[in-house]
């Protein structure tokens, strides 16, 4: 009972529930014990042969693959948004108590910047890689606690294996592409006077990655499209997409190096542009950060 009108999403629950209990009734009188009943719903193991006998990949695997690819792409999200967002707050941190000013006497402002990303990233990934451990951990041991606890009925997921090949890659792109949003997070700090004015100045990047976030969940569900493929060596794109795809399609050796030249390049230059952006920024109080002062900052700092 409720009084607002239930939601399609409040319906479908009471529906399912509802289907639940009244088929569960309906066996019991019937007179078919619980075991029997689990045993009847129990989701059938099957293997799926493909057509195209050319593709690498193991059908047998491919939902694990398909959950690993979307494990991938939540956590790189995840990683960029919260470390990057860390990075931009402690560049601003040291502006507002004019901490900069005194650090930029002593070394230049790319070994300043690399420091920085470098520093506040590691901190923030060592965190990360006890969390991505402990969720490894649980998800490898569910089976085991399953099958003590009697429960039963559930088809198993087999994740995929990975050579070292790919976790090379999967690596490459990771690193890369923190220290790609990482190093434009930096920048995007020293661009501000206060800590408050940081979701501000990175409003860009943040739009950047939900734009790659969000095109790598759809594109889980066709890696072969063409549109997915153009993205995946997109250096802001490509450390969403290329991990994805090479779990759930066939890709050439050439689009990986591709892809990580590419984002590695793009990586170089934003170190440049980022470190005369940094440079400048120290002086930079009481404006606002926009196209504008980024122009003019890079300018000054020549």
């Amino acid at each position: 009972l409720g009084s607002a009108s239930p939601t399609n999403q409040t319906r479908l629950l009471i529906t399912a529930a509802a289907t639940a209990l009244a088929v569960g009734e309906r066996l019991e009188r019937a007179g078919i014990r619980p075991e029997q009943s689990a045993e009847i719903f129990r989701p059938p193991a099957f293997t799926a042969i493909p057509i195209d006998t050319d593709d690498p990949r193991d059908q047998e695997d491919f939902g694990g693959a398909f959950i690993l690819a979307y494990a991938v792409v939540i956590l790189t999200f995840m990683a960029i948004l919260t470390y990057g967002n860390w990075v931009a707050q402690s560049v601003a941190e040291e502006k507002s108590g004019r901490v900069m000013e005194l650090l930029i006497t002593a070394a230049t402002p790319r070994q300043l910047l690399t420091g920085k990303v470098l520093g506040t990233g590691a901190a923030g990934l060592t965190q990360y890689v006890a969390i991505v451990v402990a969720a490894i951990i649980g998800f490898v041991a569910n089976g085991p606690i399953s099958e003590a606890l009697g429960i039963t009925g559930q088809a198993p997921i087999t994740l995929p294996d990975l050579d070292l090949t790919m976790i090379v890659s999967f690596t490459a792109f990771f690193l890369l592409g923190f220290l790609l949003y990482s190093t434009l997070y930096a920048a995007a700090g020293s661009m501000v006077s206060r800590i408050e004015d940081v979701q501000q100045a990175a409003g860009p990047l943040i739009f950047l990655a939900m734009g790659g976030y969000f095109a790598a969940f759809t594109g889980l569900n066709d890696p072969d499209a063409s549109w997915v493929g153009v993205l995946s060596i997109v250096p802001f794109f490509s450390p969403y997409l290329m991990p994805a795809r090479l779990l759930l399609t066939s890709v050439g050796i050439g689009e990986v190096l591709l892809a990580l030249t590419l984002l590695a390049v793009t990586l170089v230059v934003a170190m440049w542009l980022a470190s005369r952006i940094y440079s400048a920024g120290v002086l930079m109080y009481g404006q606002r950060a926009g196209l504008r002062n980024l122009w003019r900052a890079t300018r000054v700092s020549r």
